[in-house]
């Protein structure tokens, strides 16, 4: 026999989905819905404090930071203080404007990117 929700607010199918892609994680699932990050950013924008979505920027440029490091050459960021900006893909794209690069062997022909 089916539960109702008799004076319980229904879960929206976005809040659905966030809740078992987070239990699927933590049981070792490691299952992601990458299709809901443009959603979640919608849902959440305006209810995140500045020091949350600021934390959230940083762990994002965090992770594609240690992505990028597998590129064809090292590419790495060293950062004086934690105050730095960390902004990977501009730093990236900027050395790319640089250093006129306009093809991909050109763009391997590096050794290191620091």
């Amino acid at each position: 026999m089916a539960k109702k929700n008799k004076g319980r607010e229904k879960c929206s199918l976005f809040e659905e989905m966030l809740m078992w892609t987070s239990y699927r994680y933590c049981i070792g699932r490691h299952t992601y819905v990458t299709s809901l990050a443009g959603e979640m950013a919608q849902h959440y924008y305006d209810r995140l404090t500045d020091d949350r979505m600021e934390f959230t920027a940083n762990d994002i440029r965090r992770e594609i930071l240690d992505k990028l490091q597998w590129l064809p050459f090292g590419f790495r960021i060293h950062r004086v203080y934690d105050s730095d900006p960390l902004n990977p893909i501009d730093a990236l794209l900027t050395f790319v404007q640089k250093e006129n690069i306009n093809t991909l062997e050109e763009f391997c022909g590096y050794a290191n990117l620091e």
